[in-house]
């Protein structure tokens, strides 16, 4: 590896391939977990690969490169998470459009298809955001557990709290319609 280093640093693209090629697959992987979706990934790696090539010649341990590498990745995946994060909250504040079905044990009492946002408006945003990933997205617990750096009971709980607390919303919209 450090042979083919010393070759792409001396001009051979070639050899920067060649070296692409041995790590592509891990650091795809890497993306993939960080980010749960293909086209993030595949822009991660794509900069990744774009800025260790740029940086290449600055890398003073070659044996560490896998390493270094990896870093530039995580680097790149925390800043397309940081703005999908960021995306997340303004969709959340300003679309409304977006229809869900829950799972039939989650809410009682409630048509097939909600509007979601306003349904979650009134929740806390941890619990907005927990269950926007959870429902809309199909995130897992731990998955959202990943993404936000918490632990995945936490989320299990937030999301058990937050579908009790739409439960007593509901409950109250029906008794308030019942009483008119």
């Amino acid at each position: 590896m450090e042979e083919l280093i010393n070759k792409v640093i001396n001009g051979n693209s070639n050899a920067y391939k060649e070296l692409i090629s041995m790590v592509e697959r891990e650091l795809y992987y890497i993306a993939k977990i960080r980010l749960h979706n293909d086209e993030d990934a595949n822009d991660a790696v794509s900069q990744c690969i774009y800025k260790a090539y740029i940086n290449l010649k600055n890398l003073n341990e070659k044996e560490k490169f896998k390493s270094w590498i990896r870093g530039i990745l995580i680097n790149e995946c925390n800043a397309i998470h940081n703005k999908n994060k960021k995306s997340i909250r303004l969709m959340e504040k300003v679309k409304m459009s977006n229809i869900i079905k829950f799972h039939e044990n989650s809410i009682n009492n409630v048509n097939d298809e909600l509007d979601f946002n306003v349904l979650i408006s009134k929740l806390k945003e941890k619990e907005q955001i927990a269950l926007t990933l959870y429902y809309k997205y199909g995130c897992n617990t731990t998955d959202i557990g990943k993404i936000l750096k918490e632990n995945p009971s936490t989320i299990k709980s937030r999301i058990n709290r937050a579908e009790s607390k739409l439960r007593e919303m509901l409950k109250e919209g029906e008794n308030n319609e019942s009483n008119v």
